[in-house]
């Protein structure tokens, strides 16, 4: 061969290897990017549901955290649930009112008793708590369930006739009795009384109300009445059940002899089993070797076995494999996705359903590996879950904040405009349309309505006093709530519902533009831009008279206002039959009401039925259904990474009529929910 022929056989691999680089294959298809979820902290709701489905508690402790931020209209958004100092002051409570009830053994939730030795020395004198003079001793006191509450104390007055003792019992500052003590220190009297209290955070005190001090040069005929409590105890409620089964669920072994070695067994089996489920993973040596250690310290300071379980209990409680939702990567830094592990798909499958904890048949599951890995296994889970009452947070949770009903809570109509509005009537609102949307998602004794028809069903659920507002049949008094057809009257779907209709109202007149703006927003994911600066948008002070219609069309001769108002207004037009308080009107302060509009796209409607009918087939009304769900579920808003998965979902919920359980399923079993990735350090190269 010659050497020109060597060079040519030598260069041929190097010819093959290029061709096949450009132009026989293509670069390898990078794995779609799943995102990443922030480290994800328990919001309110979760936390409580949490302890509950943990311990068995009824006690709300997260109601007094801080309130969680939200995020594109959700409270689980990750990266908006930030921790403050008033989180870890809170915490410790929470985790100390659990703990304390855990190891109680009356079983009453809440059980406080106060001694000499627990008050100030200023308040002490032998034996018992001493007042010499008016004055009260406050106790803040964290109340786990409203409910009936006992508060007993023990107390005695030195006397200085005619008047006995005075015992003040306040609780936020209000008196609530003052008990005449008329016993001597030698044989005290119990004065005992029942209150309701609401859960949270109240001041309870107790202390003396008619102080006389009248001195004397000799000091037998000195005159001087104080009051003197042995002791103060507040317990309750007192429906609950005295034995108690919290602690039975937690401490589930107790050693039969002092031997240290069978109480360190003991507490490692307690122990190992609480961490499992409160960590919803499974336990490492290390973690449960430092638990017990912190069991150990307190039974070497004298403590018995179980009140030496505090520690550790409050310990694990506090942990924040706990406090958050933990997600780890192999490479922080890393953009390459990885599938999530099977004890952390298990964790984003309960709070995506039930706002809680997974439950034991969930993690035993996990355990086994195959809910990651066998997706026959996962959609029997989210089949099994979705039958669970738990599910009901889809509910209470995703469909109220994704239509923002607290909104409600907030109208306040106009007595003098609408006498005929009341918190009845209010709290009637809410609940027809959580009932009504009730029956769109996949929950137990749900019909599984198609979402297309959110808007155009013609049937309700009403109350005698909410027909009767709307102006047509309904139940019987005695029937609570009662599906109700709704054809042949004005109504229809989700947008005719007093609650929609009063939360996006003034307190004294409809708003087409905020019913337009909610619209938008809420059910079509195309919010408008806000007002340019410096633009009025009272419609009360503009110079023309007549009906809020004709005020708005005036309004929206103005250039800058034109644009946005296009959209809102139209959309807000088509309810204007309806009152600021969801009663249907056929004139407008004796103007007749026009409820004619057309849409951007053209579209012409005559009332509030036609402009349901036309929303109802705009296709951005699943895509924004698809877009919620997605936030809510996997706790971040979609990006344009997650374009063609959103768009992929929307075909999957269009393809089977808009029936939620499709689009849940179908969710679950999407990258973005299974897997996650890294992020790279500020200033890598990704």
């Amino acid at each position: 061969m010659t050497t020109s022929g060597r060079s040519q056989a030598w260069a041929l691999p190097i010819v093959l290897w290029a061709t096949a680089q450009f132009v026989g294959c293509t670069e390898p298809t990078a794995p779609p990017d799943p995102g990443r979820v922030t480290l994800h902290r328990l919001n309110r709701d979760e936390y409580n549901h949490t302890v509950r489905d943990l311990l068995g508690t009824s006690q709300r402790p997260a109601d007094q955290f801080p309130s969680d931020d939200i995020g594109f209209g959700f409270d689980n958004v990750a990266q908006v649930l930030s921790m403050s100092a008033p989180h870890v002051e809170r915490y410790l409570r929470a985790a100390e009112s659990l703990t304390d009830e855990v190891l109680r053994p009356d079983g009453y939730p809440l059980g406080l008793t106060l001694q000499v030795g627990d008050v100030e020395v200023r308040y002490r004198r032998r034996n018992h708590i001493f007042f010499a003079s008016n004055s009260t001793l406050p106790l803040r006191v964290e109340v786990p369930a409203t409910g009936s509450y006992s508060i007993s104390v023990n107390a005695f007055g030195e006397q200085v006739p005619p008047e006995p003792a005075a015992l003040i019992v306040a609780v936020d500052g209000v008196t609530i009795r003052t008990a005449s003590i008329t016993a001597v220190e030698s044989n005290p009297q119990t004065v005992q009384l029942e209150l309701p209290l609401t859960a949270g955070t109240h001041m309870v005190s107790f202390g003396f109300g008619n102080d006389l001090y009248v001195p004397d040069p000799d000091p037998q005929k000195t005159l001087d009445r104080n009051l003197g409590v042995f002791w103060f105890r507040l317990y309750g409620p007192t429906t609950a059940i005295p034995e108690n089964s919290i602690r039975r669920r937690v401490i589930t072994c107790t050693p039969s002899s002092a031997d240290l070695t069978e109480w360190k067994h003991c507490a490692d089996h307690i122990l190992s089993r609480l961490a499992r489920r409160a960590f919803r993973r499974a336990v490492t040596i290390d973690e449960l070797s430092e638990l017990r250690k912190l069991a150990e310290e307190a039974w070497r300071s004298g403590d018995d076995f179980q009140a030496g379980l505090r520690p550790a209990l409050m310990a694990t409680l506090l942990s924040p494999h706990f406090l958050f939702r933990v997600e780890l990567d192999p490479d922080p830094t890393s953009r390459t996705p990885h599938q999530l592990n099977d004890f952390e798909l298990a964790s984003r499958l309960s709070y995506f359903l039930w706002s809680s904890m997974p439950d034991d048949e969930l993690l035993r599951v996990a355990e086994q590996s195959s809910l990651a890995d066998d997706k026959a296994v996962l959609l029997s889970q989210v089949a099994r879950m979705l039958d669970d009452p738990k599910a009901e947070s889809l509910l209470s949770r995703f469909a109220s904040q994704w239509l923002q009903l607290e909104g409600v809570d907030a109208a306040t109509p106009d007595a003098k405009r609408f006498p005929m509005w009341t918190d009845k009537l209010r709290t009637d609102m809410k609940q027809e349309t959580r009932l009504f949307v009730r029956e769109f998602l996949p929950l137990w004794g749900s019909r599984e309505l198609g979402l297309t028809r959110l808007l155009t069903e013609p049937m309700t659920y009403l109350t005698t006093d909410l027909a009767r507002h709307y102006g047509i049949p309904g139940p019987s008094p005695e029937v609570p709530w009662e599906a109700t057809k709704l054809l042949g009257t004005p109504r229809h779907g989700l947008l005719t519902q007093g609650s929609v209709l009063t939360m996006t109202s003034y307190p004294g007149r409809t708003s087409p533009v905020k019913r337009g703006k909610w619209i938008l927003e809420q059910l079509l994911c195309s919010p408008p831009a806000p007002p340019p600066p410096g633009v009025s948008t009272d419609l009360g002070s503009m110079s023309s008279s007549g009906s809020v219609r004709q005020r708005l069309e005036e309004h929206r001769r103005k250039p800058e206002c034109a644009g946005c108002h296009r959209l809102m207004d139209p959309l807000g037009f088509g309810l204007e039959s309806f009152d600021a308080v969801g009663a249907f009107r056929q004139n407008d302060d004796g103007q007749p009401i026009d409820s004619s509009g057309e849409l951007p796209s053209g579209e012409p409607f005559n009332d509030s039925a036609g402009l349901a009918t036309l929303l109802a087939q705009d296709p951005r009304l699943l895509s924004c259904a698809v877009r919620k769900l997605f936030t809510y579920a996997i706790g971040r808003a979609p990006t344009d990474a997650d374009a063609g998965r959103v768009e992929a979902l929307v075909t999957e919920l269009s393809e089977h009529g808009g029936v939620m359980r499709r689009l849940v399923t179908a969710l679950v079993l999407s990258d973005a929910f299974v897997s996650r990735r890294g992020e790279p350090e500020e200033g890598t190269v990704p």
